[in-house]
């Protein structure tokens, strides 16, 4: 992993961390397809778990049983996209 994935990751993880304290627990998708670089998805999980040990972490495309779609969307808090020149967050605002 470079040191700008783990910038961004880390840049997540402070992002992510006042929703952590008004909810319960968190429920992310992680993109896991032919964008994503190998073993991105993996440690993008391995990174979301580290910073919210209770976080539900799915993957989610177009080889996964979870697609990335509105009714997937509507049961998610964040949305983690690997691939390219860095990862790519969203939060899901439900």
């Amino acid at each position: 992993m470079t040191l700008k994935t783990l910038t961004q990751a880390l840049a997540l993880s402070l992002a992510v961390a006042p929703a952590a304290s008004n909810c319960g627990q968190l429920h992310a998708l992680v993109y896991r397809g032919p964008t994503a670089s190998e073993g991105l998805p993996e440690s993008l999980r391995d990174l979301l778990v580290a910073s919210h040990p209770d976080i539900n972490v799915t993957f989610a495309g177009p080889n996964e049983a979870v697609k990335i779609n509105a009714a997937s969307l509507s049961h998610v808090d964040i949305l983690a996209q690997p691939g390219g020149p860095g990862a790519y967050f969203m939060l899901v605002s439900t």
